[in-house]
């Protein structure tokens, strides 16, 4: 099985490849081997005996000189691949970080990993072997190891919270743990999958990355998305393994392979363990309207992605019904709800003592299930070129209650003139505004 050649600046190696995503290594003790240091942005790193480092704290911000070097959005890449290059007990973590903040298409794990280089030739060859290795021990720098420590702790607290029973029950050593069912909700980014699971237990990327950005304030989502994705995937197959059950994932579950993975784990386990599926459907004008509403504080995507992952939704629902209709014992519940411009509306529901899914809307329902691929290639450029003024604000709020209105006006009159795209281009890149208390008292906004 693959591993990366050594390397005379790096003390790790990969854990074994992963076949595939349905087949996992056996979940790894997410919080052994890590050296605790300060989460704190500043002066962080100070752990081995040489503490000299490449630039002075002055030295580092973005725009200012130091060792002849600029560290902006045009040479971050130049003066990142120069500083990977250092001695492992040099302390370059805070220039690393400064490379991530000057531009914003390096992600974290090629920025903030002891030997980057090596890990982006698996990017290319070996995904599952990459996410394998980010999960490994000693492949992050020693500061990002504490803060990855720190996200797990907190992941544990909220899964003792919920799980308090089976908690003391594995603290005491009594072998009984609590078994509760699960949800896959299944939708397109900002259909409405978060706030549809508020009502109960789930751990979600976008959690891990809001952790994240608490102790790397200026780093945006999008550079968080796999580092993100390796925490909170070591995380749940550990607590999986412990608990001896699935937990509810907030996930896109777009593809059936996604949902049958899910559904695999809860097969697994002894103890009768189900899950209800719920499936969101939004149409493509409402979603990137809602993602322009969204804050820097939460994942912002462009309009390609969006429009892939609503065509997925489309294309994929029969295959998914299937998969659902065939597996009645691991799934009590399944429901399919569509917005119609102004609320969400059940189609059609099968619930726990039913063989069958009953269909409340039938052309509806087609139209959900069995679209005209040529409608969703028309409807994708349609809404792409659609001009926001205030024609546009005013008849896509219509029929909102006023509060909503009046947050949607407010979020969609900043691009008044730009295209859909063109907008969900500049509300991605706009400049990181920290609005938990944690990042600003870690970027010195409020006194710490």
């Amino acid at each position: 099985m693959p591993t990366l050649a050594p390397h005379q600046t790096v003390a790790w190696s990969c854990a074994s490849s992963r076949p595939n995503n349905e087949n996992k290594s056996p979940a790894p003790n997410v919080y052994n081997h890590v050296k605790r240091v300060s989460n704190s942005p500043v002066g962080m790193g100070n752990l081995g005996g040489n503490r000299e480092t490449l630039f002075s704290k002055p030295e580092v911000l973005v725009g200012k000189t130091g060792a002849g070097m600029r560290i902006n959005k045009h040479t971050a890449k130049s003066v990142l691949s120069e500083l990977v290059k250092r001695p492992c007990s040099e302390n370059t973590y805070s220039a690393r970080l400064e490379c991530l903040k000057a531009d914003r298409s390096i992600p974290t794990w090629h920025a903030l990993t002891r030997d980057p280089e090596r890990l982006k030739e698996l990017e290319i060859s070996d995904l599952p072997q990459l996410e394998a290795c980010l999960s490994g021990v000693g492949v992050w720098l020693p500061e990002v190891e504490s803060i990855n420590a720190n996200v797990m702790i907190n992941l544990t607290v909220k899964l003792a919270a919920q799980y308090e029973a089976s908690f003391h029950s594995l603290v005491l050593e009594e072998g009984v743990v609590e078994k509760k069912d699960i949800s896959i909700v299944r939708g397109a980014p900002a259909a409405g999958k978060t706030s549809y699971l508020k009502c109960g237990f789930s751990l979600g990327g976008d959690e891990v990355k809001e952790h994240l950005l608490n102790r790397m304030p200026g780093v945006t989502m999008p550079q968080l998305h796999m580092h993100s994705y390796v925490l909170l995937d070591g995380f749940m197959r550990f607590m999986e393994k412990r608990l001896l059950q699935g937990l509810t994932r907030d996930s896109l579950y777009l593809k059936p392979e996604a949902i049958k993975r899910k559904l695999q784990v809860v097969m697994s386990q002894d103890g009768g363990q189900k899950a209800a599926v719920h499936d969101i459907q939004v149409d493509l004008l409402t979603l990137c309207c809602r993602m322009l509403k969204r804050s820097t504080d939460e994942p912002l995507m462009s309009f390609d992605y969006l429009s892939q992952s609503f065509r997925l939704s489309l294309e994929s629902r029969q295959e998914t019904i299937d998969l659902i209709s065939n597996n009645h014992d691991l799934v009590n519940e399944y429901s399919l709800s569509v917005w119609d411009g102004s609320k969400s509306v059940k189609v059609a529901e099968r619930s726990a003592d039913s063989q069958h899914i009953i269909i409340y809307d039938q052309a509806l329902f087609d139209r959900q299930v069995k679209r005209d691929p040529a409608s969703i290639d028309a409807e994708i450029p349609r809404v792409r070129d659609t001009v926001i003024d205030k024609a546009f604000i005013s008849s896509f709020t219509a029929g909102f209650e006023p509060a909503i209105a009046t947050v949607f006006k407010d979020a969609l009159s900043k691009y008044d003139g730009k295209t859909i795209a063109e907008a969900l281009e500049l509300h991605r890149d706009r400049d990181h505004v920290a609005t938990s208390v944690a990042s600003r008292v870690l970027a010195e906004v409020v006194p710490s």
